[in-house]
């Protein structure tokens, strides 16, 4: 396996490919959209390869950040797009691109920490990262109105409902899908948390490629360098 340093300009075709394959629940619009977004922010993509296959890849968004209740603000980045591909998982290759990108950015920028959100904590936690805040994902529902559904179990009465509770939001920015699209999005996820209103109506839903009982998100940081040299206590916003 190579570990290197990816020229997203240069590879949008193998990034958007891998991105659509490990997180199918995404309109190729908005990866499409989305990675160009990240050429214009400069993030950093690193990848393991085999050979000229792409099989693992991590991509780190530079930020400000405010630490504290001060004005100090500190440059450090954003992971998005932890992604290995289906074949070649529990090989640790998210780790090995992880500690390669880690040593890389602590050695040639001036980020101070590494940040992210998720809901398999204890995935980044093996990783070194740490938890500093945790919130619902469904801020406006109680824990009793989110509805956790195996998709093994899915119908075509619930596929209706999500397609339905989809529609709904278009107009938050969502891209127009056929049903067709829902359920074959539905098809390829492992996890499919919903949100109920007090009528048993979908509001919300949140798909992933990874199997969790939790319904919250996970924020979590690792420090490229020591607290004590941001400031004497430390807190992210």
């Amino acid at each position: 396996m190579t570990l290197k340093l990816i020229d997203l300009q240069s590879n949008i075709e193998e990034y958007v490919n891998l991105w659509k394959l490990c997180f199918p629940e995404d309109d190729i619009r908005f990866i499409s959209e989305y990675t160009v977004g990240l050429i214009k922010k400069k993030a950093f993509v690193f990848g393991s390869y085999d050979n000229k296959k792409l099989l693992s890849m991590i991509t780190v968004i530079p930020q400000k950040t405010y630490v504290d209740n001060t004005e100090i603000c500190v440059d450090s980045g954003f992971v998005v797009g932890v992604a290995t591909h289906p074949s070649y998982r529990g090989r640790g290759l998210s780790s090995d691109v992880m500690e390669y990108a880690f040593k890389y950015l602590k050695q040639n920028t001036n980020m101070s920490f590494l940040q992210l959100t998720t809901v398999i904590p204890a995935f980044y936690e093996r990783l070194n990262f740490e938890e500093y805040y945790r919130r619902p994902i469904f801020q406006d529902s109680h824990k009793e109105n989110i509805l956790n559904i195996n998709p093994e179990f899915i119908n075509e009465e619930i596929i209706q409902k999500l397609y339905t509770c989809y529609m709904h939001k278009l107009k938050d920015g969502y891209f127009h899908k056929e049903l067709e699209d829902i359920r074959e999005i539905v098809a390829r996820c492992d996890s499919i948390l919903v949100s109920t209103d007090t009528n048993g109506e979908y509001t919300d839903f949140f798909l992933s490629e990874a199997e969790y009982d939790c319904v919250e998100l996970s924020y979590m940081v690792r420090y490229t360098k020591q607290k004590k040299t941001l400031c004497e206590s430390f807190d992210i916003y």
